[in-house]
């Protein structure tokens, strides 16, 4: 993995950022949820964070009608593999890493 210095970073605050999610979600808005502290509980190690069975059915149920994002800052395949369910985007890195919606790979 190459090293980035924080000016080579994509800003989050950059008009063509926002417009790649409405390009990915169709135009349509798109449900943002973060995975740490939200989703799951805050707790004292990372790998303790679990999701509950009744969160993934919510979050497959919601990702079924609306556009999804799941946004961590751990990898995203780590993300996507600890919720497991296609529908929803994921977002990892901070927004360095992201899935298309369906199940797409990190780009």
């Amino acid at each position: 993995m190459q090293a980035l210095s924080t000016f080579a970073l994509p800003s989050a605050l950059d008009p063509a950022h926002a417009a790649r999610w409405l390009r990915l979600a169709d135009g349509e808005g798109v449900v943002f949820l973060d995975y740490d502290g939200t989703l799951t509980p805050i707790v004292a190690r990372p790998e303790l964070a679990t999701l509950s069975a009744g969160m993934r059915e919510t979050i497959g149920r919601l990702a079924a009608r609306l556009p999804v994002a799941v946004v961590s800052g751990r990898d995203v395949a780590v993300v996507a593999g600890l919720v497991g369910i296609d529908g929803p985007a994921y977002v990892g890195s901070h927004g360095l890493d992201i899935t298309g919606f369906g199940g797409g790979e990190p780009r």
